[in-house]
């Protein structure tokens, strides 16, 4: 945590000074008891009162009031999640014949839609996410949309097909994502002409990619060559890889699935269960749509603040108190 005005805090010492009189005057009151003619009277007075630590509470939420005013004052800045509606994603999933395999309840794919769908759900109601499927060959099968339920329903109708075609999956969704259209005539590699993208690539709009894969390349545009298309278009590509090493039929290529995160700045999990898989897709749902930004602070301080200082004056009414 930082602060704008860190000299507020030059203020605390006053606060020090208003417990040592509290203390000083408590002491002083307690020491005018001996004016009681019989130290029997003493004890049945404090018998009566009961337990004394109550009389002290006023004082203490006073004096905590003051200090969260002081550290409101200091106006502090925090890093909190922020709903960011501006970052379209692209969900890319693999729907090669492997993805029918049962070690992963109720199959790889089925874990798949159903993390897919928890995902959209987590995201910010207005964010834009569309959803790319790739075997032999990759299916734009939504742009981004904040239709968030009727892309659940495209997620539910996915059907598994044939070989793994990771880098035109990662193509695919790359250029259908906002400003990154692919050139007229362009090939698989092609980036968008200058004409539908910006000149400089910092004005793209912010742009993810999350792709599921059980398998390895073996057909199609190279990873590596559709991570650097991705790289440069600003686009980050998380990558998940799902499925038991027992249950395997094709190699997991976690190394290639590593690199294209690397890459483009995203990041590589791993799944072999579907709350493992679930858990997963959390994770990228706050990284992807809800980041964490330096955020002022001083509101919620000043209202800790009058909640002290509310219950400060209300326990203050009781008979007991101390002044």
């Amino acid at each position: 945590m930082t602060f704008l005005w860190p000299a507020a805090f030059g203020l605390y010492p006053v606060v020090a000074v208003l417990a040592a009189a509290y203390i000083w005057r408590s002491r002083r009151s307690a020491r005018q008891y001996v004016r009681f003619s019989s130290l029997g009277l003493v004890a049945q007075a404090a018998a009566a009162g009961g337990p004394q630590w109550h009389r002290h509470v006023p004082a203490g939420l006073y004096l905590g009031a003051i200090s969260t005013v002081i550290l409101s004052v200091a106006r502090p800045v925090a890093s909190v999640p922020y709903p960011d509606d501006q970052t379209s994603v692209m969900l890319c999933i693999d729907v090669s014949g492997s993805m029918d395999m049962r070690d992963i309840e109720p199959t790889r794919l089925g874990a798949a839609k159903r993390a897919a769908k928890q995902f959209i759900q987590a995201l910010p109601p207005r964010a834009k996410v569309g959803l790319v499927s790739f075997s032999d060959r990759a299916t734009l099968v939504a742009v981004p949309t904040t239709h968030h339920a009727a892309l659940a329903g495209a997620i539910d109708r996915l059907a598994t097909q044939s070989a793994t075609a990771i880098g035109d999956g990662i193509l695919a969704a790359v250029y259908a994502l906002p400003g990154r259209e692919r050139a007229p005539g362009g090939g698989r590699s092609a980036a968008p002409s200058a004409g539908q993208a910006p000149a400089d690539p910092d004005q793209l709009p912010p742009a993810a990619v999350v792709l599921l894969t059980d398998g390895e390349n073996n057909t199609g545009t190279s990873p590596a060559d559709a991570a650097l298309v991705a790289r440069r278009l600003r686009v980050k590509v998380y990558t998940v890889g799902i499925g038991t090493t027992a249950a395997a039929t094709e190699p997991l290529d976690e190394q290639g699935l590593r690199d294209i995160a690397a890459t483009t700045g995203g990041a590589y999990y791993r799944a072999t269960s579907a709350p493992e898989l679930v858990r997963v897709y959390r994770t990228l749902g706050r990284a992807v749509a809800w980041p964490w930004r330096p955020t002022e602070v001083s509101g919620p301080a000043s209202l800790a603040a009058a909640v002290l200082l509310l219950v400060a004056l209300l326990s203050s009414h009781r008979k007991d108190r101390i002044f």
